[in-house]
This record gives structure tokens, sequence and C-alpha cells, in this order.
């Protein structure tokens, strides 16, 4: 009868000690917890920072498809702290993933440690520049394209060198509003142009010279007035009207106005009052031979200070032999009925005359 018992007590004891029984009367041990919650990566591929936050670094990255585990979350959800399959830790946008529907229950991290701030590179007094080549240029946080884009720079601007990185392929710069950070130096020509300098651009030999009319209009024509001071920038011209033809372009305008213009290519001219404006090609008798290629727009530069211009004195029209009634009557080309005169042709009445007195007449 002892050997039972004995081995009885033997057993119980290597129970206790496994854990498989606790030693107090009515406990268990608690179930074995099911693994967490898994996401799928859906965007092609994936950043994991130290932090809930793009302020943190970069520690690994997963790439669409791959299953992370969740770990925590932050107050908002919009950070998830994860666990890769090759067992990196790491916080992923939760945009970036699918949510599970019980995401919600997943515990919130508080105790996160801050990020730690990197300071850029002090900036160098050797006072050499480069100017940008191309039309426009990336300026990134870091020597790669991998780093963020923090501005953009356009072609001609001068970028302070302040740095540059191990392969030289890269140049840490300062741009003229004081924005530091990298781009690539074959965007960048070296040695052209002070510091934090643009050139300033070319600007055409018309702008300044005085009108020099070398053409006229083939035919009455719709022109799209730079700057004007009528309510709209279309208005009408006269065929025969001089102008001075400066170059050719598409103009850039809205549908409706392109329409009511005319079909392209367009011609950029010069009034006799100074107002730059567009014309279809084909109401221009000298056409655009030789005219040089220009963008389709108004420049600033096109701008004319009305005030200061000077109105040519009218010129009395001629009259014509009394009528029967006893009075007298202009010799008139156009009697505008519907809008009013304006040098030889009619206009709506909402326009501003830019044109000298000419054979129309009020009717």
């Amino acid at each position: 009868m002892h050997r039972p018992i004995a081995t009885l007590l033997f057993i119980a004891v290597l129970l206790i000690v496994s854990g498989t029984v606790s030693p107090v009367m009515g406990y268990f041990p608690p179930q074995i917890q099911p693994p967490g919650i898994i996401v799928t990566v859906t965007a092609p591929t994936v950043n994991l920072r130290s932090g809930p936050g793009t302020n943190y670094a970069v520690v690994g990255s997963a790439n669409q498809g791959a299953s992370l585990t969740v770990l925590g979350r932050n107050e908002q959800t919009t950070w998830l702290q994860v666990r890769t399959p090759n067992q990196t830790t790491g916080w992923v946008f939760a945009q970036l993933v699918a949510l599970d529907p019980a995401i919600g229950s997943v515990p919130v991290v508080t105790q996160v440690v801050a990020p730690v701030v990197t300071q850029a590179p002090a900036p160098t007094t050797s006072g050499k520049s480069c100017t940008v080549t191309s039309a426009t240029a990336n300026v990134r946080s870091g020597p790669g394209t991998t780093y963020q884009v923090v501005t953009f720079v356009t072609q001609g601007a001068v970028l302070a060198i302040l740095d540059k990185s191990a392969a030289s392929d890269w140049l840490y710069i300062r741009t003229p509003n004081n924005v530091s950070g990298w781009v690539s130096a074959g965007l960048c020509g070296q040695g052209q142009g002070p510091v934090g300098v643009a050139p300033s651009p070319s600007l055409p030999s018309y702008v300044g010279s005085p009108f020099k009319p070398n053409t006229t209009t083939g035919g009455d024509a719709w022109i799209y007035e730079c700057f004007g001071s009528g309510d709209t920038p279309l208005r009408q011209v006269a065929a025969n009207t001089p102008i001075q033809s400066l170059g050719t372009g598409t103009l850039q305008t809205t549908a409706s106005e392109a329409q009511k213009l005319g079909a392209p290519p367009h011609v950029k001219i010069r009034l006799w009052d100074g107002q730059f404006a567009w014309i279809p090609a084909e109401n221009v008798s000298a056409g655009t031979q030789g005219l040089p290629r220009l963008a389709g727009n108004c420049e600033d530069y096109d701008r004319i200070n009305w005030s200061a211009i000077v109105k040519p004195t009218p010129i009395p029209a001629p009259v014509s032999a009394p009528s029967s009634g006893g009075g007298s009557s202009r010799s008139c080309c156009k009697i505008c009925s519907a809008g009013k005169a304006c040098g030889n042709s009619c206009i709506s009445r909402r326009y501003t005359c830019h044109q000298p007195p000419g054979c129309a007449c009020d009717g």
C-alpha cells in the first residue's frame, strides 16, 4: 500500500512543478492568448518608423501584401505599432494598411520615445553658387530621390552651395528665400552669378520702344487686349488698321473667348495707343513669316499706364453738302445703330474705344 501512495505523491509534485495544476484549489492557469490582429500592407512600400509620426526615424520597410502583427496604436488610431515577419518592430501609418474591424481593441501605446532631431550642416561662407539649369528642380531633405521634397526652384534661380555629398552628385544648398536642402548636382550649373540672386530675365526688344507699325489688319477682326480697360478683353478693330506685329504663338484663354477670337496661330500686336493684344494670324496682312515664337499670354511688361496715353487731337469729320432739311450731315463709312462708333468701325457700348476718330458714326 505504501508504494502506490508514494507513486501518487511523486506524480502530484511533478504536475505542480510543471505548472499544469495550481496548488491552490479551484485555480486554473489562463488560456494561451490568440495571435494579435494582423493587417496587410496595401501600398507598394511602407516605412516602419521608430514612433508614430513622419518626424521619427525609419527603422525598416514592408512591401505590398506583407502581413504585419499589430502590437499597439496611438490614441487617434492613425499610427499602428507592428511587428514584421522578420521580427522588426516599428510604427506604420494606418492608411497604408487594410485595417481589421477589431483594431479599436488594440491597446493604446502612450510611452513613446521623442524623435531625434538631426541638425542640418552649418552653412559655409565659401560664396560658391550654382544656377538651376532645368525647368524645375526639387529641393529634398537629404541627398537622394528617396528623401522628402521640401520645396522646388525654377530655371535661373541662383543657389548658395553649403556642402556636397561624398560622391559630389548632390549639393546642399540654400535658396534665395532661405530654404536649405539638397538638389541634384546635374540640375545646377556651378559658378554662375552672385549667391542668392536670380538673373534678370531678358526683355523683348519692343519693350519700351515706340509704336512702329509694320502691317495692317486684313479685315474687320476680333482682338484680345492685354490688360485693357473694357469690361471684356475682346473687342473689334476695323480693316486696314495699322498694327505692329511682334511675334506668333497660341493664345492661352478661356474656351468661349478662344472660339470668338478665332483659331490659332495668333499674332501678338501693338496698336497705335500702345496697347498690346493678340489677333488671329489670318487677320494680319503680312502673315507670320519671320516673326519670333512667343508664349501665348500677356506679360506683366505689357501693362501700360492709360492715364499717360496722349489722346490724338480729334480731326473734324468731312461735311457733306447741306441736306434738303437745311442742316448738314457727316460723310460716314458706317452707321453704328446697335453699338457705338470707334474709329472706322462699330463696337459694343460696353467697350472702351482706343481708336482715333474715324469715319464711323453713331446712329
